[in-house]
C-alpha cells in the first residue's frame, strides 16, 4: 500500500490544485472588497460565486489524484521534456502501458524537486488503469533522503 500525499504536499507539487485554489480565494476577496468599500453587494455575490466555481476545480483534482493513488498502477517511464512556464514546470514524459506506446504531460509547481527531473532518465510514473493519460511522477511525492 502506498502513502497517500497530504492535501499540502498535492497542493504545493500539482498546479492544477494550487493555481484553482489561489485565483478562487482572490476572486473571494475582490468580491469583499466591493462589499466593503464600495457597498455593492451584486459585486460580492458575483465574484464570490465564480470563486468558489474556481475553488472547486481544485477539490475535483484532489479526488482525482487521491483515486489516482488508490487505483494507479506503477509504471517505469521517460522524461522527455521539462519546460518552465511561468511559476510552473510542463513536463513531458513518454511510457508503456497496455503494449501502447504513450505520451502524457503534466503541469508541477516550480520547486526544487521538480527541477532535480531534468537529470533523471527514468522515473516511476502513477498511471490511471481506467484513463492511461492520467499521470503523475511518482518519485516527487517521496520524502527527501
Amino acid at each position: 500500500m502506498r502513502k497517500k500525499p497530504s492535501f499540502k504536499e498535492l497542493l504545493f507539487l500539482d498546479y492544477y490544485m494550487l493555481g484553482p485554489l489561489s485565483s478562487g480565494v482572490l476572486l473571494i476577496v475582490i468580491g469583499i472588497y466591493f462589499l466593503v468599500f464600495e457597498s455593492n453587494q451584486f459585486g460580492l455575490i458575483g465574484f464570490s460565486s465564480i470563486g468558489i466555481l474556481v475553488m472547486s476545480l481544485c477539490f475535483w483534482r484532489l479526488i482525482i489524484l487521491n483515486k489516482l493513488f488508490d487505483i494507479g498502477i506503477e509504471i517505469k517511464g521517460k522524461i522527455t521534456s521539462v519546460s518552465p512556464i511561468r511559476r510552473s514546470y510542463r513536463i513531458t514524459m513518454e511510457y508503456r502501458c497496455e503494449n501502447k506506446d504513450l505520451k502524457a504531460v503534466w503541469i508541477a509547481v516550480k520547486n526544487q524537486k521538480i527541477r532535480d527531473l531534468r537529470n533523471l532518465n527514468e522515473v516511476t510514473l502513477l498511471v490511471n488503469p481506467n484513463k492511461l493519460k492520467q499521470v503523475v511522477i511518482l518519485e516527487v511525492f517521496e520524502p527527501l533522503n
